[in-house]
């Protein structure tokens, strides 16, 4: 599966689990404005909204965690790729070998160009290796822009949203989920 397709796979769930909160919340809210109704009516009216929301996110859990164990595979697989036959891997390995007489704009020159962060990582290696801790200190801020972070751990905490939606301890859990795949999409984007 490709990166974009479990994106929008799990991008998709997370917005119907989140649509169907915040329908919840805006049921339940209405609910306890009506001041024409009986504590009871309201209720058993509650406990039916509660029902509905069960009903329309029944499975989602699910699938939001496979999707997000498919994302994490695709940004394992770029956090780790290696290309051996690459011209710029080659000449950045050659060019890092010159230590502190290397020019800071070539070391930026060479980072620039470099879009998995394995590959910088390595880059980096070579630069502390020869002594010059400015360029290393660069690759490795290169090797973390280029970084994606899994997002399964934020991704299972949505079961906590299927099964206590009205849970103050739940109301960032989507946007965490959400700002998380977005810091993924910027350092997938980056890649060659």
């Amino acid at each position: 599966m490709t990166y974009s397709t479990a994106r929008t796979k799990l991008t998709d769930a997370v917005n119907k689990l989140d649509q169907a909160r915040t329908d919840l919340l805006a049921k339940l809210d209405e609910i306890q404005a009506d001041t024409t109704r009986t504590d009871q009516w309201k209720e058993w009216t509650s406990e039916d909204a509660k029902g509905t929301f069960s009903e329309r996110t029944e499975g989602l859990s699910e699938v939001i965690e496979q999707a997000a164990a498919e994302l994490d595979a695709e940004i394992l697989r770029h956090n780790t790729a290696f290309d051996l036959d690459s011209p710029t891997l080659e000449k950045a390995l050659r060019l890092a070998q010159l230590g502190d007489v290397l020019p800071d704009s070539a070391v930026t020159e060479i980072l620039s160009k470099m879009t998995n962060p394995a590959e910088v990582r390595l880059v980096q290696s070579v630069f502390r290796k020869a002594g010059n801790s400015s360029a290393e200190l660069d690759a490795a801020n290169r090797a973390e822009s280029l970084t994606a972070h899994p997002v399964g751990d934020l991704a299972s905490q949505t079961w906590y949203v299927i099964n206590d939606p009205l849970s103050s301890a739940t109301n960032g859990t989507i946007t965490d989920l959400m700002d998380g795949i977005n810091a993924a999409d910027s350092a997938m984007a980056q890649e060659g």
